[in-house]
């Protein structure tokens, strides 16, 4: 008789951590499978909204990438510059500038104020 309920013990226990590890096994599939759908939404959003900076010469705007360095237009007003980079294919970009964060969207200056810091 003790056989039986040792049998029937280790299949009871057997089974419980058989379902507790496959509860284990599909979450950390849960959690990869989101993180992996995070990071190629951060990368697409990098590519679709470029964040910019401005480096001012004299009397002229530079436009930069923040994150490649890459040059992609100059001009002698934020809205020249807004309008050049929609011309070259850049829709929407974030810009800083010192203190001063800009938002060009469809060539034109959308938005603007002054970080308190």
């Amino acid at each position: 008789m003790t056989i039986y309920i040792s049998i029937a013990f280790g299949f009871i226990i057997g089974w419980a951590t058989h379902v507790y590890y496959n509860s284990y096994r599909n979450y950390r599939v849960l959690v990869t499978t989101l993180d992996e759908i995070e990071q190629i939404q951060r990368k697409k959003i990098k590519n679709l909204i470029p964040l910019c900076y401005i480096d001012k010469s004299d009397d002229m705007y530079y436009l930069y990438n923040k994150e490649t360095s890459k040059f992609y237009c100059q001009a002698s007003t934020y809205s020249e510059l807004a309008t050049k980079l929609y011309d070259i294919g850049v829709s929407i970009a974030c810009i800083k500038h010192q203190k001063e964060t800009l938002w060009f969207v469809d060539g034109r200056v959308e938005e603007s104020y002054i970080e308190n810091t």
